[in-house]
């Protein structure tokens, strides 16, 4: 937890990462086969009144399947949610989940106007 990846070197293709000690300032050099980048473990919250809505220990929002919070019509979505995985495909999808849902409690269906077309032709 005291370290952070200073370089990642390779020619064609990760071969090492250069890590250094946040706490000491050493830095070493790691062979390493590849690599995956997140932003982080803990949710950003801090701009909401938790006090209005279910969190876990770790702050998450907890939601029902709709990704609605107990507050009638907040919904959370993607790594702000309480879940189990997390990537993008996942925000991508509780993002649908929750539009989908917002549109088809709140508001009129005759007010959506649903229309495609294309000029493709055979």
């Amino acid at each position: 937890w005291n370290s952070v990846v200073e370089e990642i070197k390779g020619k064609d293709k990760v071969e090492s990462l250069v890590i250094k000690n946040v706490k000491s300032g050493e830095a070493y050099e790691e062979p390493f086969d590849g690599v995956f980048i997140f932003v982080g473990l803990v949710p950003e919250t801090s701009f909401l009144n938790t006090d209005l809505f279910d969190v876990d220990e770790y702050g998450f929002l907890i939601t029902d399947q709709n990704m609605e919070t107990k507050v009638k019509g907040i919904y959370a979505a993607g790594d702000i949610r309480h879940k189990e995985i997390r990537q993008i495909v996942t925000a991508v999808s509780d993002g649908a989940i929750a539009a989908s849902h917002a549109i088809r409690e709140y508001i009129n269906e005759d007010q959506i106007s649903s229309t495609a077309s294309t000029n493709l032709t055979k």
